[in-house]
């Protein structure tokens, strides 16, 4: 409810003054913003605001820190938005996203190498590359959320193509988010600003798409940023 007080009464009121002050600046444990399965069942928790990525055990329990060297420079990362697991080797590409990079580790966590570059134009520049999905060609797809697009890299990350560009109609994305691959090489993608989500090929090709904006059963109203696939 909102009272309203006429300009005498404004005058005339007290001056309010504080009483207490209710909650506290802190960090949750974990702030999960990113997930991946590695080979082993194991699973991988981007802890976005505490610069870390955690690993977990089938039941559940913490195995330990998978990744956890925030910085700027090479092998060091900031926040982990999107991890993806390379179904061959269970090498890890993590979208260190305010960076603009992706950072690949080995499968016991320890760093390799990064690609990607700060930009707005082509492979390999990224804006917001917010998560990664790898197919089973051990390409890399990150999904580069503020260019609208999705740029596909090789394993050593040797920029390939992009597909999804501005726009509303089929075959564009606008501000793509989750991405998840099936077991037929199917790329699932939460397509956000567009309100539903698009299902493509390995090459880039548009196979169908389902969701719409709204309030109704199939529509989606909210901020789309994740999805997964049960295989």
């Amino acid at each position: 409810p909102v009272g309203w007080l006429t300009s005498a009464e404004a005058l005339s009121a007290p001056s309010p003054s504080a009483v207490r002050t209710v909650g506290f600046s802190g960090h949750a444990e974990p702030y999960g913003w990113a997930a991946a399965t590695m080979l082993d069942g194991s699973l991988l928790i981007g802890d976005y605001w505490n610069l870390r990525v955690r690993r977990f055990a089938t039941d559940g329990t913490l195995i330990g820190d998978f990744i956890n060297n925030p910085g700027f420079s090479a092998g060091q990362h900031q926040a982990p938005y999107g991890l993806g697991v390379d179904p061959v080797t269970g090498d890890v590409y993590m979208a260190d996203t305010d960076r603009d990079t992706i950072d690949k580790y080995s499968p016991t966590g320890q760093f390799l190498f990064e690609f990607g570059v700060p930009g707005t134009g082509a492979s390999p520049q990224l804006n917001y590359a917010s998560r990664v999905a790898v197919a089973s060609d051990r390409n890399v797809y990150v999904i580069d959320t503020w260019s609208n697009a999705i740029k596909v890299f090789s394993p050593a990350g040797a920029p390939l193509v992009q597909f999804g560009s501005f726009g509303t109609c089929d075959c564009q994305v606008k501000q793509p988010h989750g991405a998840m691959f099936d077991q037929y090489d199917r790329l699932w993608v939460a397509d956000t600003r567009n309100h539903r989500v698009q299902v493509f090929d390995k090459l880039g090709n548009f196979l169908f798409k389902f969701g719409s904006k709204g309030g109704n059963p199939g529509q989606f109203q909210g901020d789309l940023r994740g999805l997964t696939v049960d295989r």
